[in-house]
């Protein structure tokens, strides 16, 4: 629902710029719907005194999401609009900033490209822009935020107005596709019980459905981070903050928990057997759980995915091994194995054994999954885009692609084969 009118800002001969604020008031236990109205205000006078110095004419909307998959449903309406050359208002950029946590980022970006309804088409398909003439871009007010911090977003109005009206250009960043079998909220608690207790579930129903998929931006995983998600959910806004909530989840899924048999596949390889696997983590940036880098040599541009996996976890370990988590050394440990590549396709030794998946701190099915990558994706605006890319250009060959200017773009195997240690 669109729940604001526009702020313009007049200039002769000036590129125009559109911009849809993606708000989910539910985000920060209910925050956000109350503080996001004097900001937007606070951002129209900053517009309003910039007149006539800016490089750009800024016009700028609120759209409030009313339930989950609501943010996708709204960003890709609005791009199939602009991408109408019937449509009225041009612009030479149409920008979508997130106002919300990583479920809404997450949906945010789902919403720029079409619907993955085949998967058996032609790869290129895949990740297809709805509108070229687009760019996303974020402001944090989630609990967590862990993708704005692969990929920083605007700390205020200040910096988000100069980011927006100086039409700088945009990196693209590679989106992750992951694909599972579907199960209904019903179904999901059914299954993070029955796990808890038995270790084993068997649900008929998700047997018979066909594989969905979801794109996602920062880190997909399958096994106990799922399980954290769910135990997350229960406390996040409701008796302490963020980082806390994660810290009591992962102990609490740590405890319950049971390790899995996972057969893994990278690449198209030979599967692999990895016993009494905690978490499988597939990260296109850096961290999970309100700054925990589970995957900390991730790079958004390089092509890849990485893949952090925990075996045979504790709760002692963890515990004792707090600074080592949350430092990124855990990839060090003897129990640790570390991947990249293109695409990993993951599923549970026995079937019986079944495994949650999510993404972005949204569950979203059971194993088998299959994790890939798409890159040079996803356009976002950030105001840190030099000092993202002298930190992740390093080895990456693409510099020059991974650039691209808001306006007139179009949008043009073995184990051994890609990096792996333990």
């Amino acid at each position: 629902m669109e729940t604001s009118c526009s702020s313009h800002m007049e200039g002769p001969a000036s590129p125009e710029t559109h911009v849809f604020f993606v708000v989910n008031p539910m985000s920060k236990g209910g925050s956000a719907g109350k503080k996001w109205p004097p900001l937007f205000a606070d951002l129209q006078g900053i517009i309003l005194r910039g007149e006539g110095t800016a490089r750009c004419c800024l016009r700028v909307w609120t759209l409030e999401t009313s339930g989950p998959g609501d943010a996708t449903q709204l960003v890709r309406q609005k791009l199939r609009e602009y991408a109408d050359p019937q449509f009225q208002p041009a612009a030479s950029l149409v920008v979508m900033v997130a106002v919300g946590g990583d479920g809404t980022i997450n949906e945010v970006a789902n919403g720029f490209f079409h619907p993955v309804v085949d998967l058996l088409g032609p790869p290129e398909e895949l990740g297809r822009l709805i509108c070229n003439r687009s760019a996303m871009a974020c402001f944090n007010f989630g609990t967590g935020g862990d993708f704005t911090k692969t990929v920083p977003c605007p700390q205020d109005m200040e910096e988000l107005y100069e980011m927006l009206a100086e039409q700088d250009p945009t990196l693209m960043v590679d989106v992750g596709l992951c694909t599972f079998v579907p199960l209904d909220s019903e179904e999901v608690t059914d299954c993070y019980y029955t796990m808890c207790r038995e270790g084993e579930c068997d649900f008929e129903k998700s047997k018979a459905r066909a594989p969905e998929s979801r794109y996602f931006v920062n880190v997909a995983t399958a096994g106990m981070a799922a399980e954290t998600c769910f135990q997350a959910e229960k406390v996040k806004g409701c008796c302490c903050g963020g980082k806390i909530a994660y810290y009591w989840a992962i102990v609490k899924s740590l405890y319950h928990f049971r390790n899995k048999d996972l057969l893994v596949k990278l690449d198209g390889g030979e599967p692999r057997l990895l016993e009494q696997v905690s978490c499988f983590s597939c990260g296109n940036g850096c961290y999970f759980g309100d700054g925990l880098p589970v995957c900390p040599s991730a790079n958004p541009i390089d092509g890849k995915l990485t893949t952090t996996v925990w075996t045979k976890a504790r709760v002692r370990d963890f515990i004792f091994n707090t600074r080592a988590m949350y430092s990124g050394d855990h990839v060090k440990a003897d129990t640790t194995v570390v991947m990249e590549g293109k695409k990993f396709e993951v599923s549970s030794q026995r079937e019986e054994n079944l495994c949650l998946v999510e993404a972005d701190g949204e569950i979203l099915g059971r194993l088998p999954a299959t994790y890939q990558v798409l890159p040079e994706r996803l356009p976002i605006l950030t105001p840190a885009l030099h000092k993202l890319l002298q930190k992740f250009q390093g080895g990456v060959d693409r510099s020059e692609s991974s650039l691209r200017q808001g306006e007139g773009y179009e949008s043009s195997s073995s184990w051994s084969s890609s990096s792996c240690h333990t």
